[in-house]
């Protein structure tokens, strides 16, 4: 294996300091992270600046208003549900890939519509972008980040969404005035690409390449994104580790007693967040406070 600069090793067996071409690589993760993060939130708010717009070309009903801001959803619901199983088969990093092609095909498809029924499956498409890369990119940063520098990684793929939002509004804000709604739209499709250019030079997630029996893979890329060189020893505890992941639980382990309060945490958490009704005031941002006597686009 090529000599790389080292750092001193933590406890765990990480290096605690990380230079050169070690932090490169690091950033890089980073970077595919917020890409991935920015995608979505541009795709949950870019439709509220262009909604009024699309009613008028289309003469858009309620009911078909309501379709095309929420169908973003629906995607999502369905590509979550699928993006653990795809990462598992495909690889995080061949994942990732995916959803900004799904993200590029949507982008497009919305843009370019010819009518109501396009608009709502590029919307639907983004939606399965959504999905499956709300649960591919934390994957791979946890995966590749060092485990003192973890939370920074995962949480800023959080932080990106609520970016995203930001930078769809000002972009609303900035065409309102065209009213071209399909540049809105289509806009994000630029993002799509560079996010797969970005990923295609990537490697795959370590632990991934452990699992699919690639463990010298896995040491040459913990060696390159880590800093260390990871001995026999120690890539033969994290094959441990995985082969004890592999262990299935069943149903009734996972409402167990033992379980049962972390369990009810996680799930709460995610209900209300979703019951405040932030998604619809990031869709209809624009008429909310339009109709409360703010000045709108």
């Amino acid at each position: 294996m090529a000599a790389t600069t080292q750092a001193a090793p933590s406890a765990s067996g990480e290096p605690t300091k990380l230079f050169g071409h070690i932090r490169l690589w690091l950033a890089l993760v980073g970077l595919v992270t917020i890409l991935a993060g920015l995608l979505f939130g541009y795709d949950q708010g870019i439709i509220s600046g262009a909604l009024q717009f699309i009613q008028q070309d289309f003469g858009l009903s309620q009911l078909l208003t309501e379709v095309v801001t929420s169908w973003v959803t629906l995607g999502a619901l369905v590509g979550a549900l699928l993006a653990g199983g795809l990462a598992d088969k495909l690889g995080r990093r061949l994942t990732l890939i995916l959803a900004g092609a799904l993200f590029l095909a949507g982008a497009l498809l919305s843009g370019l519509a010819p009518g109501t029924a396009v608009l709502v499956l590029g919307r639907l498409v983004i939606g399965f972008g959504v999905g499956v890369a709300s649960v591919a990119a934390p994957l791979y940063a946890a995966e590749l980040a060092p485990a003192e520098s973890r939370g920074r990684f995962v949480s800023s793929y959080q932080l990106a969404i609520t970016i995203g939002i930001l930078v769809a509004y000002i972009v609303d804000d900035i065409l309102s005035s065209s009213g071209n709604w399909r540049l809105m739209l289509g806009g994000a499709s630029v993002l799509g690409v560079v996010l797969m250019v970005f990923v295609l030079a990537m490697p795959e997630s370590p632990r991934w390449l452990v699992r699919a029996r690639r463990s010298d893979d896995a040491a040459r890329v913990l060696d390159k994104v880590r800093g260390t060189a990871y001995t026999p020893d120690a890539m033969a505890a994290l094959e441990a580790e995985l082969a004890a992941d592999e262990d299935q639980a069943s149903w009734g382990e996972v409402f167990s007693h033992r379980l049962r309060k972390p369990l009810l945490v996680g799930f709460g958490l995610a209900v209300f967040q979703q019951i405040t009704g932030i998604n619809a005031i990031i869709y209809y941002a624009n008429e909310i406070f339009g109709d409360a006597g703010f000045d709108t686009p």
